[in-house]
């Protein structure tokens, strides 16, 4: 998701959206490898290349408003502030041999 703060040019916001849709996957893999509750410090510390933390958060927003991981507290992040703390959201398996 691109919240276009800056009032770009429709053109552009397609391009922004489409980059991060590759961050917000890439995140979301980081994430997953670490097989803990996770914020945004620790992606930022494992991220493979540059990204800013601001990034980062808006990818976990992105993630929790798509259903892809859920807030579960907080905990003190790098900058001595606190941050929230997520989980990935496992999807329930349908049992279809109860139909």
């Amino acid at each position: 998701m691109y919240y276009n703060t800056t009032n770009e040019e429709e053109i552009m916001v397609d391009l922004f959206e489409l980059e991060n849709q590759t961050q917000d996957e890439l995140v979301l893999s980081v994430a997953g490898c670490m097989h803990k509750p996770f914020g945004p410090s620790a992606i930022y510390k494992r991220y493979p290349g540059k990204i800013l933390i601001t990034s980062i958060r808006r990818a976990l927003n992105t993630l929790v408003k798509r259903g892809r991981i859920i807030c579960i507290g907080k905990v003190m992040g790098m900058y001595g502030r606190k941050e929230k703390l997520y989980k990935i959201r496992h999807e329930t398996t349908k049992d279809y041999r109860s139909n």
